[in-house]
């Protein structure tokens, strides 16, 4: 599963971000598995981090946050410590891409 850290995240805190076209999931209870078409590898997304996703569409780290805490209230806490984290490493492992402007 994908543990985040708790560092800050500034570098994506402006950029728009959506689920990589290459990437197949599949919802199983309260964890989201992650595959890319081309990998061989799978990953998992558990709880917060697995709504985070179904929720993910082309948006920016705030308008994310906003939607997941308005969803989930109980979640604010969570957004704010780990949702970053969480996208940054979505973002290393290529499951999500930042979006051109324009």
């Amino acid at each position: 599963m994908i543990s985040p850290s708790r560092a800050g995240a500034h570098e994506i805190q402006e950029a728009r971000i959506r689920r990589a076209p290459d990437v197949l999931f599949r919802r199983s209870g309260s964890a989201t598995i992650l595959a890319r078409l081309r990998g061989t590898s799978f990953h998992g997304l558990e709880g917060p981090a697995s709504l985070a996703w179904e929720l993910l569409e082309e948006d920016s780290l705030d308008e994310l946050a906003r939607r997941l805490v308005g969803r989930y209230p109980a979640m604010s806490s969570w957004v704010d410590r780990q949702l970053p984290a969480v996208i940054r490493e979505l973002l290393s492992l290529g499951l999500v891409v930042r979006v051109d402007p324009g």
